[in-house]
């Protein structure tokens, strides 16, 4: 919120407020018969244009040969990652197989007292003759690297083709369109998982001629908000 100006003895100002804006899109702006992949490109491809960077941590580069970013990523955008990985079926079934057998990638068991540590000693002898699922929730995404997945046997081609099935993307757009409309469904499927959120915030901080464009140009599912910061 706006709040008071600060000025010194002489009434020049030290402290005052400034409007920022912000690009989001949220899903539920759409109208009815609208395509939501269309409308992404469409709004992508304006930031694009327009040199206004987006917020997209999709751990795939830009262009074909698509190759991983994992690396790149911080803990917590691992741990968001792996967690999509494992809302798409193919990746899961491909995550429990190879965690059976690397049980190092789990995080260590906590052993507060020898009845614990017994307890968990007889539920891995049950898992292991019943070859139960491995709990993935236990994964360390810490240890989530672009050579652990290629290792795996998950490779950039393989999510893409998954992402493409997921978000129904047709089979007419080029891998770069793909892309870009795959790095914000990305985005909108994290707050979904996560928050039960339609909105995302795309860009900071962006200027008063693009938020003309966005107005002027009826982008569907885009939205300007406006803040007030402080300016010292």
């Amino acid at each position: 919120a706006s709040r008071g100006i600060i000025t010194d003895r002489s009434g020049r100002t030290l402290v005052s407020n400034q409007y920022a804006y912000s690009l989001t899109f949220d899903t539920s702006l759409l109208k009815s018969g609208t395509d939501q992949n269309d409308a992404i490109l469409r709004l992508v491809q304006l930031c694009r244009d327009q040199n206004v960077e987006w917020d997209d941590n999709l751990p795939l580069s830009y262009s074909a040969p698509f190759t991983f970013t994992v690396d790149n990523l911080t803990n917590t955008q691992k741990n968001h990652f792996f967690g999509f990985l494992r809302s798409l079926k193919p990746a899961t079934d491909i995550l429990e197989n190879f965690v059976k057998s690397h049980p190092e990638l789990m995080k260590p068991a906590k052993t507060d007292d020898t009845a614990q540590a017994d307890s968990e000693s007889t539920a891995a002898s049950e898992d292991a003759s019943t070859s139960k699922a491995p709990d993935l929730d236990n994964f360390d995404t810490d240890q989530l690297t672009s050579a652990l997945l290629l290792q795996m046997g998950i490779t950039p081609e393989q999510v893409m083709e998954w992402l493409r099935d997921d978000f129904k993307i047709d089979s007419s757009r080029t891998d770069a369109e793909a892309r870009l409309i795959a790095g914000v469904r990305y985005e909108l499927s994290l707050r979904k998982l996560g928050l039960n959120n339609n909105t995302y915030t795309m860009a900071e901080n962006v200027d008063v001629a693009f938020c003309s464009l966005i107005s002027d140009g009826e982008f569907q599912g885009a939205k300007v908000s406006r803040s007030s910061t402080r300016a010292y």
